[in-house]
């Protein structure tokens, strides 16, 4: 939603009752005693991000590996599909992507 942000709905002594995702014209006219609240992001362990990749590309498989089993390049999805599994115990993990052996144009 365009134009909103968080924002932290306090009572009357300053605690925190409610947290909202809205605009500020709406916080505004509602309540009276309120804070924007802007999350703090942490960077991401590289390590968890190239697990979720890796896991992205072996749900783009999944479908497709059990469908055509008779494609003539299936050989090369089961290795890509085996190189993908085994990529975190690499040397190169998580930074060098394996290489596709294939077009998924």
């Amino acid at each position: 939603m365009a134009g909103t942000n968080r924002w932290l709905i306090k009572d009357g002594s300053g605690n925190v009752v409610n947290r909202i995702i809205a605009k500020e014209s709406f916080v505004k006219q509602h309540y009276s005693n309120y804070e924007m609240f802007v999350p703090i992001f942490r960077e991401a362990d590289p390590e968890v991000q190239g697990r979720s990749w890796r896991n992205g590309q072996l749900r783009k498989t999944d479908n497709d590996i059990r469908r055509f089993s008779d494609h003539p390049e299936n050989d090369k999805w089961v290795a890509w599909r085996k190189t993908l599994r085994d990529w975190p115990s690499t040397t190169g993990f998580p930074n060098t992507l394996p290489t596709q052996p294939y077009s998924d144009k």
